[in-house]
This record gives structure tokens, C-alpha cells and sequence, in this order.
């Protein structure tokens, strides 16, 4: 976790930087919420610990399957999946389409205080998205016929906007569903895919979903509230 003193002073300039650029009001007030307390859209450390039990690369591998999942996890989560909603789709999308079937793969990025501001402001400019772009570009460059899944939770959740935002029209049409889970940016929509194929799991009492940096015990329970129906939503696109 950054100190309270670099993050102040990141947002002092990046913000500063940005006064004459026009952003989306829900997305500036966003990372104003950010800035102003200084708190990060983060797992407790006890997550943070667990996340270590996991990591997924078969992009990097470049293994092939009918279905790839990419997920990007949350602030200070460890390892490309976390340790909380990223394994947990991973093994239930497994479960239900059949091991073999289903490819997955951690975004590589920060994860930090820093990458939260961006990806409020500008998520097509954020590392994950950036990353996530480059991972699609790869995974199409060799298996040209599977099916994207891209998912995210919390911070992850707008390295997924970002990311839709970056890519091609082509590379959309092979993206099977997206789905986010305690979504900062959850009114902005998906860009480049039909409604039908998006889905915004935000648990009643999240604030970060409400546009405020808050941690309350709403935003630690997906795992619990929303794996199911996530699963159930892939399984159901066409």
C-alpha cells in the first residue's frame, strides 16, 4: 500500500493536470472520492495473503480452448487472479463448462492506489486495460476461435471497461460475455459489445459501486452473492 503522502501527491497532480480535459462527470467525481480520502479500492490483508494460493497464465502459454477467462483482480491483490472473486469464477466456469474446455488468464498490472485514479479518469489508459488488450491481441493470434470472457472485481472492474474500449470492433466480436463485480464504473456500460453480453454484479450497501472509495463489508462478499449468477449469465450467452 502506497503511503498517504505519495498518494496525495499523485492525485494533487494528476488531477491538476487534468482540469482542462472533459471527462464524465460520474467518472471525475469518482476519482475526486479517491483522492480525497485517500483510500484505495483494496482487499483486506488477509485476502491479500490468500491470494497467493493462485495464479493463471495460459495465454501466456498459450494454451487454447473453447473459452478464455480473463480476469483482473482488485487493489493490493496478489498474484494476476487475487485471492478472492478471481479463483472462484475460475473454478465454478470451469466446473460448469467442463475443465478442459475453459483457458484462464490473470491481467498483469499494479493493482495499486495510483492505477485506481487512472482507471476512474481514463480507463482506457490504465495498465490493466492496456495489458488486457495486448492479452486478447495474443490469445486471437493463435487461437483465433475461442470465445472471451473478461472479468473484474473492484479496481479490476474498470481495467474491463477500459479494456472493451481498446481493442478492435473484430477482437469485441469474439468476446462472449463481460461481466464486473463491485463496479466503480458500473453506469458507463461496455463499450463495442450488446447489452445482452454485460453484466454488473453490485451487492446492495457496496459504496464503491455508489461512487465512493468505503470498503463496507458489502464489497468483500461476492465470492458468496455472485459467483452463481455470474456463471450462470456466461453459461447463458449465445
Amino acid at each position: 500500500m502506497f503511503a498517504t503522502e505519495t498518494v496525495q501527491a499523485y492525485c494533487t497532480q494528476h488531477l491538476s493536470s487534468s482540469r482542462n480535459m472533459q471527462f464524465k462527470i460520474a467518472s471525475l467525481a469518482l476519482a475526486l472520492s479517491i483522492c480525497s480520502a485517500v483510500v484505495a479500492i483494496a482487499i483486506p490483508d488477509t485476502d491479500a495473503v490468500l491470494s497467493k494460493r493462485d495464479e493463471q497464465n495460459d495465454v501466456t502459454t498459450r494454451v487454447c480452448r473453447n473459452t478464455t477467462l480473463l480476469f483482473a483482480r482488485g487493489t493490493s491483490e496478489l498474484t494476476n487472479m487475487g485471492g478472492s472473486v478471481g479463483p472462484a469464477l475460475a473454478t465454478a466456469l470451469r466446473a460448469r463448462l467442463g475443465a478442459s474446455n475453459v483457458a484462464v488468464q490473470g491481467i498483469d498490472y499494479p493493482a495499486d492506489v495510483a492505477g485506481a485514479v487512472t482507471g476512474a479518469l481514463s480507463p482506457a489508459t490504465a495498465l490493466g486495460s492496456i495489458d488486457c488488450d495486448n492479452k486478447i491481441g495474443t490469445l486471437l493470434s493463435y487461437c483465433p476461435s475461442t470465445r472471451i470472457v473478461i472479468a473484474g472485481y473492484s479496481q479490476g472492474a474498470e481495467q474491463v471497461h477500459g479494456c472493451l474500449l481498446r481493442i478492435t470492433q473484430t477482437e469485441a466480436n469474439s468476446v462472449r460475455a463481460a461481466v464486473t463485480f463491485g463496479d466503480p464504473l458500473q453506469y458507463t456500460g461496455f463499450s463495442k459489445i450488446s447489452s445482452s453480453r454485460g453484466k454488473v454484479f453490485c451487492n446492495l450497501g457496496d459504496l464503491v459501486c455508489a461512487g465512493q472509495f468505503i470498503i463496507a463489508p458489502a464489497h468483500l462478499i461476492y465470492t458468496v452473492t455472485s459467483i452463481g449468477p455470474a456463471v450462470d449469465f456466461i453459461a447463458g450467452v449465445n
